[in-house]
């Protein structure tokens, strides 16, 4: 991997967002990110949580056990951080995610790995019906990384995500500005961010297919998608009052079938990001030779193509080096 001179936008996107472990954890490094400001609030992990400030710089250095040269990456993406030094421009970073920074020393086969959290707003993903799910199911609501005061404690047992807060939601980044242009057609609540999905699609957010024959559909094109930017500020919290800003991807498919298994292992791991830790490799390949079948020679394929698999991803992992991929939501019939 080729380390860039600047890192002033070093990014790594979700084809990194993995569930296992690549390397073996470094015995004798540790790496940590201390919280510099009033707010001492934990997550639910006893991860550190920073929040945007309206002041710049906002920027965050590790602290090291142990010295030699190594170089940090992190994932999922959005985390602009410095590869050689690991400093975080929290500004600059996208916000509302947990992410996962790790440190190769040089000339060793293992990394140092720690969580971050940048306090945001953001959505879960996942497959709603719009004949199936449930009328009052048919929203999403936003979910929030952070507290809501500066002495806010958390019980330990609490997963890291938690409601949103009351803020302005849908608005203008520019001061005195009706909402963003790509919000048209986006049913947003302007207080809660919550989402209405049906009436997202029926007032035309992604477009209507044109069927000469049938005039009365009046459901998007099979497979299209679009992303949404929200800018929102928030009534409560350390990082109250500044803009910031998350985003979602909405696609549009006729039936679960045409949903690609490619966007689906995405979503989950994208909830898998939002809700627990990652798991390691051992237990993942526990889990996958506890279900092998009977015969050495289906034994062998399988664990072959399991770690054929293993790698594959993971030099897809090394080698990512663009924006986060926004949370997606899939709409069906």
């Amino acid at each position: 991997m080729d380390i860039p001179k600047s890192a002033s936008k070093t990014r790594y996107n979700r084809d990194s967002d993995r569930l296992w472990e690549e390397s073996p954890s470094c015995s004798e490094y540790r790496i940590e990110y201390i919280i510099a400001y009033k707010s001492k609030y934990l997550n639910a992990y006893k991860e550190p949580v920073f929040y945007k400030k309206q002041e710049e710089p906002n920027r965050v250095a590790p602290k090291i056990s142990s010295d030699g040269p190594g170089f940090f990456h992190a994932y999922p993406g959005g985390l602009n951080i410095d590869p050689r030094t690991g400093e975080i421009d929290i500004n600059d970073s996208d916000a509302g995610v947990r992410y996962t920074v790790e440190f190769s020393p040089c000339g060793r086969d293992c990394v140092a790995r720690t969580h971050v959290v940048i306090s945001g707003v953001g959505y879960e993903g996942g497959i709603f019906s719009l004949t199936e799910t449930p009328a009052d199911a048919l929203f999403i609501n936003p979910f929030y990384f952070g507290s809501t005061s500066p002495d806010e404690e958390i019980r330990s047992d609490k997963v890291p995500a938690r409601p949103a807060p009351s803020g302005e939601y849908g608005i203008n980044p520019e001061p005195n500005q009706k909402p963003t242009a790509d919000l048209i057609g986006l049913i947003l609540d302007p207080k809660s961010g919550t989402i209405d999905l049906r009436k997202t699609i029926e007032s035309g957010a992604l477009g209507f297919r044109q069927i000469t024959d049938n005039p009365n559909d009046r459901f998007p094109q099979n497979g299209v998608s679009k992303d949404f930017t929200i800018y929102y500020r928030l009534f409560s919290g350390p990082g109250k009052e500044v803009l910031n800003k998350t985003n979602v991807r909405i696609h549009f498919f006729d039936a679960e079938d045409d949903i690609p298994e490619e966007l689906k292992v995405r979503m989950r791991q994208q909830s898998n990001s939002i809700f627990r830790q990652s798991l390691p490799l051992p237990l993942l390949l526990g889990i996958a030779l506890s279900s092998l079948p009977d015969t050495s020679w289906e034994i062998l394929t399988t664990l072959l193509t399991v770690l054929s698999s293993f790698l594959f991803l993971m030099a897809r992992a090394k080698e990512s080096n663009s924006p986060l991929i926004p949370p997606e939501i899939c709409i069906r019939r």
